[in-house]
């Protein structure tokens, strides 16, 4: 599976590829926001994440989005979990 985006290109392999059902019971394994991007922050470049000091991304939320990222895909990730029990 090939991905014409620069980000996340690891995922594709990690979930559908013969490495699925390992990579899969890690991630049902996963109880935090930091194990999750212990196991795939290294596909996504720190800066997409990163705050910036003037424009897009410099207003202060009281979740950053490096947060709202992880926690999306924590949702994503988590079947039948809602918003409310992610924050």
């Amino acid at each position: 599976m090939t991905f014409a985006t620069p980000f996340l290109q690891g995922f594709g392999p990690l979930f559908f590829g013969p490495a699925a059902q390992p990579a899969l019971r890690q991630v049902a394994r996963v109880t935090s926001l930091a194990e999750l991007h212990e196991l795939f922050g290294h596909l996504l470049p720190e800066c997409s994440l990163a705050p910036s000091s003037a424009g897009i991304g410099s207003r202060q939320r009281l979740f950053s989005t490096r947060t709202t990222f992880w926690a999306f895909a924590a949702q994503v990730l988590s079947p039948g979990s809602s918003c409310r029990e992610i924050v």
